[in-house]
């Protein structure tokens, strides 16, 4: 068990009866003993220990140490990663190449660290210039590791050059932007809605594709980025009663959740008193697509 997210109201109404107060719900991460017996070998080795004290040496002075390593090849690498994060207890930025090394790497972390600890941070399928914004898959890989860490999470990020070249928003903004829903508490459905406007989602008549929404009566439907289905929120009033996984091409539930976390659907987060002067940077350099409610577009990040 790695971490706990509390669900959070976002343009809450004074709850209506005590239970509103949703216990968190913990991500619950399997490990493997082998691959956790196999971390205590590392700390036998002497260069191994001589490098660990090395670094702690360099955090506690003016100018972190700089210790070149040599010699390790294939998983070697991710495991050694792996085992610095467990002595030190602190973030380590593990970089790779793009492509099939930095899959293989992601699974070498995974099994060495657990998925507990591992912070996949890929780079961006698009360059910084085009017109159109990375794969959600992509972008929602990329936020789930920076929400993670500016909650306090720490473990081993995997990251490209170009990945951690690239602007994002800062930790602080990043936390308040990202929205926590928890069965049995209040949520104005309007103020919700305009919440999911400025996360950068896109109101249509059903729900087909990540970031749409819609509302029927008390139903709000969302397909938030970076989940595998859209999730359906049934209020009676402003209470939210039920949360369930839903199927786009039955209509039919999948499973009941008691809370869900819902991230921003691009890179760009912007506060609502932000929105006209932001629109306007944007049309005055040459995006015209920034007008009125089309202020979220696809390549808005360029």
């Amino acid at each position: 068990m790695e971490s706990t997210r509390q669900p959070t109201g976002i343009g809450m109404n004074p709850p209506r009866t005590p239970i509103v107060d949703l216990p968190s719900v913990p991500e619950t991460y399997l490990k493997d003993d082998l691959a956790e017996s196999l971390a205590r070998y590392a700390a036998r080795l002497p260069e191994a220990a001589e490098m660990l004290a090395a670094l702690r040496g360099g955090a506690d002075a003016a100018a972190p140490a700089r210790v070149p390593v040599r010699g390790l090849t294939g998983s070697a690498r991710a495991f050694l990663a792996a085992w610095l994060q467990r002595e030190t207890a602190r973030t380590v930025l593990y970089i790779v190449a793009h492509g099939e090394t930095f899959e293989e790497a992601r699974d070498d972390i995974e099994y060495f660290r657990g998925p507990g600890g591992t912070l996949a941070f890929p780079e961006p399928d698009t360059l910084p210039y085009d017109p159109s914004s990375p794969h959600p898959g992509i972008t929602a890989q990329r936020l789930e590791a920076l929400g993670r860490l500016a909650g306090g999470a720490r473990g081993v990020v995997l990251a490209t050059v170009r990945g951690v070249l690239q602007r994002v928003p800062r930790p602080a903004r990043l936390e308040r932007a990202i929205l926590g829903l928890g069965v049995g508490s209040d949520y104005d459905p309007l103020e919700l809605m305009k919440r999911l406007v400025f996360l950068g989602y896109e109101r249509s008549p059903e729900v087909e594709s990540v970031g749409h929404f819609a509302r029927r009566g008390g139903i709000l439907d969302v397909y938030p980025v970076g989940l595998a289905d859209p999730l359906r929120l049934e209020f009676d009033g402003d209470t939210l009663v039920s949360m369930r996984r839903f199927d786009t091409g039955t209509q039919r539930s999948l499973e009941q959740l008691p809370a869900a976390t819902i991230l921003p659907r691009f890179e760009v987060v912007i506060a609502p008193e932000e929105a006209d002067a932001v629109a306007a940077r944007l049309r005055e350099a040459g995006d015209d697509k920034a007008r009125g409610e089309f202020l979220f577009h696809d390549g808005m990040e360029r």
